[in-house]
């Protein structure tokens, strides 16, 4: 196709030379891609002065734990950016262990420095929140581990996810006031045809 578009349209040569000839082109090229995702990563990471992590490990549909590792950094002049630092697949065990070592090997790949972790989030699983042995546990070991001070305690945050924290306060707070209010509402517009037709008026005015 190269020797034909020289004779019958010069001015294509370009394009039909970036036409992918075989899935191992598409390969390489994602892979061409992530590498320079990767270097640019490399390089950001001498600019920022702290960064947090969000973690989340769920099941694919191979029944293959995968753990999603973002990483979200902020430069002296509060630059924030985010980028998704791995994906990494449990193949064995999800424990806290397993799973902090996981995160350790992806930090340390990335060369970024524990000094600058301020934060983690997670899921409000045993295995990122136990005392004692989930990730967040560790992660607090480790930071104080890697401290220059020897009087050094971890002040590293801890947030769960949102779902979660709706958990933990649906269970404390008692909204049947709330809730009656709202059930009663929407039964009095449900009620009739004409009230949920005014209701809809009202919302479009």
């Amino acid at each position: 196709m190269l020797k034909i578009a020289d004779i019958v349209c010069p001015d294509k040569k370009g394009a039909i030379r970036n036409v992918s000839l075989a899935r191992m082109t598409i390969t390489r090229r994602v892979e061409e891609i992530g590498n320079d995702l990767h270097d640019q990563l490399q390089n950001d990471v001498q600019k920022f002065v702290s960064a947090s992590l969000a973690l989340d490990e769920s099941m694919d549909i191979g029944s293959t734990a995968q753990l999603l590792i973002f990483l979200r950094e902020v430069t002296k002049d509060f630059q924030v950016s985010e980028e998704l630092l791995a994906l990494v697949s449990l193949k064995q065990r999800t424990r806290g262990c397993d799973i902090f070592e996981a995160v350790c090997d992806t930090i340390d790949k990335s060369n970024v420095k524990w000094s600058q972790l301020v934060g983690v989030t997670t899921d409000g699983g045993p295995s990122m929140t136990g005392r004692e042995s989930g990730l967040v546990a560790l992660l607090k070991k480790k930071t104080i581990e890697n401290s220059e001070s020897k009087n050094y305690e971890s002040d590293l945050i801890h947030h769960y996810c949102i779902v979660h924290q709706e958990a933990l306060v649906a269970r404390v707070l008692n909204l049947n006031d709330v809730m009656k209010i709202v059930v009663k509402s929407v039964n009095f517009i449900k009620q009739t045809g004409l009230h949920h037709q005014q209701f809809k008026t009202f919302l479009e005015k």
